[in-house]
């Protein structure tokens, strides 16, 4: 069994919104070499390439008993006490405020979870265009190690839709979740000021899972960037820039400005 998507963001310089995509191409077996046996809460997952907000994603967390299972969530947090969905999915948390801003502080402090995923995309401004419009370069952002998953720290809610929809006829509640993002590193800065915060030793990943009996002063201070030399990155086509595009030929190496 596999379980394939590839991880995709894409932000915006400060001060402006946030959006975002992302993918999975990993063999299942590498992902249990990191994280351990998992029980899994849904049917199999299709590789990706090319995920956007409100897709749904593998999510690994841990249940009450302390067990790591993987689930099915929405990508775009909606917080438990929210009587509506909002009108912009909650992709991403700040993870300098996550603590303790009304949107997410519960979710920091009891429902912490990972993402996995085989790269990032991440989208550079060119210089020398037209500033009204300036276009803008895709990059993919991968694990140097070649078949290293990344696990991105994310958090996750429980949502339960006051109104029934004709997806959800039995108003079963919701899992949504967000990716955390810290200062970029040295590689990333030239692309993007922010990154996803990513989790790279067995300890830290089992740190961030563990709601029951970590304080919160120790799980901020894994809200850092990666080292430098832990990340690759290349330049690929602007057909990720649709979401409805989903093929291998996304996360290939091509000339920037293509």
């Amino acid at each position: 069994m596999h379980l394939q998507y590839c991880c995709c963001f894409i932000h915006v310089r400060k001060g402006r919104l946030m959006c975002g995509r992302f993918a999975f191409y990993d063999r299942l077996q590498i992902i249990e070499k990191y994280i351990g046996r998992a029980i899994y809460t849904f049917a199999a997952f299709k590789p990706k390439y090319n995920i956007a907000p409100t897709h749904w994603i593998p999510v690994i967390r841990e249940d009450e008993d302390g067990d790591r299972t993987i689930d099915h969530m929405q990508w775009g947090l909606i917080p438990h006490w929210s009587k509506e969905r909002p009108k912009r999915p909650l992709i991403n948390a700040r993870s300098e405020t996550a603590a303790t801003k009304p949107s997410f502080r519960t979710a920091f402090k009891k429902q912490r979870c990972l993402i996995p995923a085989s790269g990032f995309y991440e989208w550079q401004t060119v210089a020398g265009t037209a500033q009204n419009k300036p276009p803008k370069q895709p990059w993919f952002i991968r694990a140097a190690e070649p078949e290293r998953p990344l696990f991105l720290a994310g958090l996750w809610e429980r949502w339960h839709d006051p109104e029934p929809s004709l997806t959800n006829p039995d108003n079963e509640p919701i899992l949504t979740c967000t990716i955390l993002t810290t200062e970029a590193n040295a590689l990333m800065h030239p692309i993007h000021d922010r990154m996803p915060v990513i989790l790279t030793t067995d300890t830290d990943l089992a740190t961030w899972l563990d709601v029951r009996s970590k304080p919160i002063e120790e799980i901020q201070r894994l809200a850092h960037p990666c080292d430098d030399g832990f990340l690759t990155t290349w330049p690929v086509s602007r057909l990720v820039n649709n979401p409805r595009t989903d093929s291998p030929d996304l996360i290939q190496r091509v000339d920037a400005d293509r």
